[in-house]
């Protein structure tokens, strides 16, 4: 199962220290919680306001790993002090991913 987080901060409050605190949570996360394979967290690199400041991508081996991740204390306590600095939160969870193939240009 993947999950992803995506997070658009109020204006002003996305920071370096912001996203090394993210990184540290959930890199905390992932090594507390053996149903987590892999954890990534991205900055967006193109300012526009429709795009999310923050990305998590993390691979897990099921629901309960995503359940387990949800209730962590780590995740629980950056999502109640982030909470009032965020405009927007998109989560979407899917079994896994389609890859589409190139077609060659002759």
């Amino acid at each position: 199962m993947i999950h992803y987080l995506l997070l658009k901060f109020k204006p002003g409050f996305f920071s370096d220290e912001v996203f090394s605190m993210a990184v540290e949570v959930f890199t905390g996360i992932g090594k507390a919680l053996a149903g987590i394979e892999d954890v990534q967290v991205s900055r967006n690199c193109i300012p526009r306001n429709t795009n999310a400041d923050l990305l998590v991508r993390m691979t897990l081996e099921g629901h309960e790993a995503l359940e387990a991740y949800l209730e962590h204390p780590l995740h629980r306590s950056f999502a109640e002090e982030i909470e009032p600095c965020i405009s927007r939160r998109l989560t979407f969870d899917c079994m896994e991913m389609e890859r589409l193939e190139r077609r060659e240009t002759s």
